[in-house]
């Protein structure tokens, strides 16, 4: 017959030290240590015990603690599911069918104005104690606060099924690591922990930093998903992310590839240069459309079609994978699209190496810029912003061109090319490293 008992848990502990079986089986067993108690002790308040067949739902509330493989967990009420019809504690007790045994009337009185829970302090008692393998389901509701595996998670609402390998936090959650190396936040609509794996999933609304030990800022993501790696630092986007560092605001777009940029850029370097692109550098292996992130070493690496924006600094490129190292203020892009890198010039190149500190970036493997219907290729091109404001282009090494006259008013032996009237801007665009001010 099903029953549902419900008592305090600190009555229960009381009667349970009562029973004839504790004094049996009170000399302590000498035991190798373990490295992690396998096991799960509960402090509460108020419990409810209902046997289910082949299992035991026990439910509590009231400023409630559970402590067990490594973790600390507090929470306004839980529930456990155990398998079996039996409730053991401390591994060798079990609740008796017949019933629980009343108290001595010492302690019946004391009762009546003192906490149970601090009588059981008190006398030492036995604590509720369950194998963690017989728990079959935990779950935390309301001010769930997870201290453990590295790692604080605040939520309403926590659950593990597999007997805390992993837990699931639900509603708005926060997760906060601290080592000595720096300083993680993450919050998100949903947290998945594989406490193994060292391995954190989020989900929906997403926003995080990192500040490094030393650092003044952190660096500042937000996204709809990611998996962030403990044990590596490592941060891996699927989608679009936005990144805030150092001055830097850049918003990452990955995408698959459909090889449209490649030849892209192929179109514009075949007719202009021999062998067309095939003289540019090798990009790196493409994967899966994703963002990679290394929070340590503050490098991004993007990969499959990617689009980036970066408003402060004028940047807005599609590329075929990219690499940006945020403390160097290098970013690397290949097989790229660059839409306006000034005063409406375009630029496309097998690989573009932008420093973004610095205002300038260069191009190399014989990049075509256009300026309208004119368009100039080098070996090299290197594009700078000097002190008044000026945008210089200088071209290296091999150089070919096409000038449509009605736009360009003069192209002189040095290869400096001034724009006509209604286009006229300052442009300053040379060859071989001289380079000459337009007036």
């Amino acid at each position: 017959m099903r029953i549902a008992l419900k008592i305090s848990l600190a009555m229960l502990l009381l009667a349970a030290a009562l029973l004839p079986a504790l004094a049996e089986d009170s000399a302590p067993v000498p035991q190798e240590p373990a490295p992690m108690m396998r096991s799960y002790q509960v402090y509460a308040n108020g419990l409810t015990i209902t046997p289910m067949d082949e299992l035991t739902l026990m439910r509590f509330s009231g400023g409630v603690r559970i402590e067990g493989r490594g973790l600390v967990l507090y929470t306004d009420a839980l529930e456990l599911t155990l398998v079996g019809e039996a409730l053991p504690i401390d591994g060798k007790l079990e609740l008796p069918e017949e019933g629980i045994p009343s108290l001595p009337e010492e302690l019946e009185n004391r009762a009546e104005g003192e906490d149970l829970g601090q009588i059981a302090r008190e006398l030492e008692l036995p604590k509720a104690r369950f194998r963690s393998d017989s728990v079959r389901r935990l779950k935390a509701n309301g001010n769930v606060r997870f201290e453990g595996h590295g790692v604080v998670i605040s939520t309403s609402s926590v659950e593990s099924t597999d007997g805390g390998l992993t837990w699931t936090g639900s509603g708005r959650t926060s997760l906060s690591m601290d080592d000595a190396n720096g300083s993680t936040r993450l919050s998100a609509d949903g947290i998945h922990l594989d406490s193994n794996a060292g391995i954190v999933t989020a989900s929906g609304h997403i926003s995080g930093s990192y500040r490094q030990k030393g650092m003044a800022e952190p660096l500042q993501l937000q996204t709809s998903g990611c998996v962030f790696n403990m044990n590596t630092g490592i941060v891996n986007v699927p989608g679009e992310v936005r990144l805030a560092y150092s001055g830097i605001d850049m918003l990452i777009s990955p995408q698959p590839d459909d090889g449209s940029i490649e030849q892209s850029v192929a179109r514009e370097l075949d007719p202009l240069v021999p062998g067309g692109s095939q003289s540019g550098p090798a990009a790196p292996d493409s994967a899966a459309p994703s963002v990679s992130i290394d929070l340590e070493a503050h490098v991004v690496r993007a990969r499959g079609r990617v689009n980036v924006t970066d408003p402060e600094r004028g940047i807005e490129l599609a590329a075929l994978n990219l690499d940006f190292m945020m403390d160097e203020g290098l970013m690397q892009a290949w097989q790229v699209e660059l839409e306006d890198i000034g005063h409406g010039m375009t630029l496309n190149a097998p690989l573009v190496e932008i420093f973004t500190n610095e205002k300038r970036l260069e191009a190399s493997g014989m990049p075509v810029l256009r300026y309208k219907s004119s368009s100039y290729t080098g070996e090299k091109i290197h594009v700078s912003e000097a002190a008044d404001g000026v945008l210089v282009i200088e071209i290296e090494g091999q150089q070919l061109a096409e000038l449509h006259m009605d736009e360009l008013r003069d192209y002189g032996k040095d290869g400096e090319a001034v724009p006509a009237e209604d286009g006229n801007e300052a442009i300053d665009i040379s060859s071989a490293k001289s380079s000459k001010q337009s007036e």
